[in-house]
């Protein structure tokens, strides 16, 4: 009778054994799973607030923006040479003005427009010496004769705005899309901004551009929204 008791235990043991070993499994791949999900969530917003920072960098360059089909094209400010620091100096690159000597020619006072061309050949690997600017909404070609002296095809002078390139964003088979133009198609850089992307949304307004990325996973939707103040656009559009 005392044996058949104890194998009696063991098997309730062992029952209350199977069905709290059921339960707390249940509940450790709910865990699991819940923070399986949370991880997924959180790479997902990483990779759209980098993919904001990234358009946000590109676009506070941009000059003439145009929003069409969910896509934004621009022309690239050259900011980057204006200026150049040399054994903590700066010195003049480009000073965004052209004028006319007595002999009719056109110049840049101060302007180093060969660095202006090397720099541009480095970066797009261009062989040509011209440089593109912005003048009353026209874009102009103009051949680089020495430091400060240009050739122009049409006659004007004044001040100017110096053009890198032209830039082209837009969401293609989930992936946001960049080409960056020097003018020069057969020279033009192309890449992916962000994969995994379902929605590109662009809207401008007297503040700037409100750009809002959304990334689909498991029939969800996981977005983020952010207005990029765009101070050239406002003062030289």
């Amino acid at each position: 009778m005392k044996k058949a008791f104890t194998f009696l235990e063991i098997i309730l043991g062992l029952i209350i054994f199977s069905i709290l070993s059921i339960i707390i499994s249940k509940v450790l791949s709910q865990i699991y799973f819940y923070h399986f999900e949370t991880l997924k969530n959180q790479n997902t917003i990483l990779n759209l607030k980098n993919a904001l920072l990234s358009l946000e960098k590109i676009t506070q360059k941009c000059l003439n923006i145009k929003i069409q089909n969910n896509a934004l094209t621009c022309l690239l400010f050259d900011e980057e040479n204006l200026l150049f620091l040399k054994d903590k100096q700066a010195f003049i690159i480009n000073s965004t003005l052209i004028l006319k000597d007595k002999d009719e020619k056109y110049y840049s006072p101060k302007s180093n427009f060969l660095i202006q061309y090397h720099n541009n050949k480095d970066l797009f690997n261009l062989n040509d010496k011209f440089i593109y600017i912005l003048f009353k909404d026209d874009i102009y070609k103009s051949l680089i004769i020495d430091n400060e002296n240009l050739f122009l095809e049409h006659n004007f002078t004044g001040h100017f705005l110096p053009l890198q390139a032209k830039l082209n964003l837009f969401l293609k088979n989930e992936e946001l899309k960049y080409e960056v133009d020097p003018f020069s198609k057969n020279h033009t850089l192309k890449g992916i901004l962000a994969q995994n992307i379902s929605d590109f949304t662009i809207n401008q307004n007297n503040k700037g551009i409100k750009i809002k990325l959304c990334s689909s996973q498991d029939n969800k939707n996981l977005c983020l929204e952010k207005l990029i103040y765009n101070e050239k656009s406002l003062y030289f559009n």
